[in-house]
Protein backbone atom coordinates (compact mmCIF):
# COMPACT_ATOMS: atom_id res chain seq x y z
CA UNK A 1 0.00 0.00 0.00
CA UNK A 2 1.36 3.47 -0.93
CA UNK A 3 0.76 6.04 2.15
CA UNK A 4 0.58 8.92 -1.26
CA UNK A 5 -2.74 7.40 -2.26
CA UNK A 6 -5.13 8.77 0.12
CA UNK A 7 -8.72 7.77 -1.61
CA UNK A 8 -9.15 4.09 -2.18
CA UNK A 9 -12.84 3.92 -4.32
CA UNK A 10 -14.08 6.98 -2.94
CA UNK A 11 -13.09 5.70 0.86
CA UNK A 12 -10.65 7.42 2.97
CA UNK A 13 -8.17 4.87 4.59
CA UNK A 14 -5.31 6.44 6.20
CA UNK A 15 -6.31 8.01 9.70
CA UNK A 16 -9.36 7.10 11.74
CA UNK A 17 -11.26 9.78 12.49
CA UNK A 18 -11.86 11.65 15.43
CA UNK A 19 -15.26 10.53 15.97
CA UNK A 20 -17.04 9.20 18.70
CA UNK A 21 -18.58 5.31 18.26
CA UNK A 22 -21.69 5.74 20.07
CA UNK A 23 -22.54 8.26 16.88
CA UNK A 24 -22.29 11.70 19.01
CA UNK A 25 -20.01 13.16 16.12
CA UNK A 26 -23.31 14.42 14.22
CA UNK A 27 -22.93 17.48 16.50
CA UNK A 28 -19.45 18.89 15.02
CA UNK A 29 -21.59 21.06 12.50
CA UNK A 30 -19.42 20.66 8.57
CA UNK A 31 -22.33 22.83 7.30
CA UNK A 32 -21.06 24.85 4.42
CA UNK A 33 -17.20 23.19 4.50
CA UNK A 34 -15.33 23.53 1.10
CA UNK A 35 -13.47 19.42 1.90
CA UNK A 36 -15.61 16.40 3.17
CA UNK A 37 -15.74 15.84 6.65
CA UNK A 38 -12.37 12.62 6.45
CA UNK A 39 -10.32 15.60 5.09
CA UNK A 40 -10.72 17.78 7.78
CA UNK A 41 -10.60 15.06 10.77
CA UNK A 42 -8.03 13.57 8.86
CA UNK A 43 -5.94 17.24 9.15
CA UNK A 44 -6.58 18.24 12.58
CA UNK A 45 -6.12 14.75 13.97
CA UNK A 46 -2.64 15.05 12.25
CA UNK A 47 -2.08 18.61 13.99
CA UNK A 48 -3.13 17.52 17.07
CA UNK A 49 -1.61 14.09 17.31
CA UNK A 50 2.44 14.77 15.72
CA UNK A 51 4.16 17.67 16.85
CA UNK A 52 4.35 19.39 12.58
CA UNK A 53 3.87 22.88 12.00
CA UNK A 54 0.70 23.53 9.74
CA UNK A 55 2.85 24.41 6.85
CA UNK A 56 4.56 20.82 7.06
CA UNK A 57 0.47 19.56 7.46
CA UNK A 58 0.28 21.57 4.34
CA UNK A 59 3.12 20.18 2.09
CA UNK A 60 2.20 16.43 3.47
CA UNK A 61 -1.31 16.45 2.77
CA UNK A 62 -0.50 18.24 -0.77
CA UNK A 63 1.20 15.05 -1.15
CA UNK A 64 -1.56 12.86 -0.75
CA UNK A 65 -3.90 14.87 -3.17
CA UNK A 66 -5.56 17.51 -1.32
CA UNK A 67 -4.38 21.20 -1.75
CA UNK A 68 -5.19 23.20 1.68
CA UNK A 69 -3.90 26.14 3.15
CA UNK A 70 -1.95 25.95 6.14
CA UNK A 71 -4.11 28.89 7.01
CA UNK A 72 -7.41 26.73 6.41
CA UNK A 73 -5.70 23.78 8.36
CA UNK A 74 -5.28 26.21 11.48
CA UNK A 75 -8.96 27.72 11.78
CA UNK A 76 -9.93 23.64 11.33
CA UNK A 77 -7.92 23.36 14.12
CA UNK A 78 -9.01 26.17 16.22
CA UNK A 79 -12.63 24.98 15.52
CA UNK A 80 -12.72 21.05 15.47
CA UNK A 81 -9.52 20.17 17.99
CA UNK A 82 -12.15 21.11 21.27
CA UNK A 83 -15.05 19.50 19.63
CA UNK A 84 -13.30 15.98 18.53
CA UNK A 85 -11.19 16.38 22.04
CA UNK A 86 -14.81 16.09 24.43
CA UNK A 87 -16.49 13.42 21.93
CA UNK A 88 -13.53 11.37 22.39
CA UNK A 89 -13.04 11.94 25.63
CA UNK A 90 -16.43 10.80 26.74
CA UNK A 91 -15.88 7.36 24.74
CA UNK A 92 -12.31 6.60 26.90
CA UNK A 93 -14.53 6.36 30.10
CA UNK A 94 -15.10 3.30 31.36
Amino acid sequence: MVLSRVFSGGVFRYASPLTDPMGEDEMIDFKGSQFKKEIILWGVRWYVAYPISYRQLEEMMGERGVTVDHSTLNRWVIKYAPRSRNSSAVSSVP
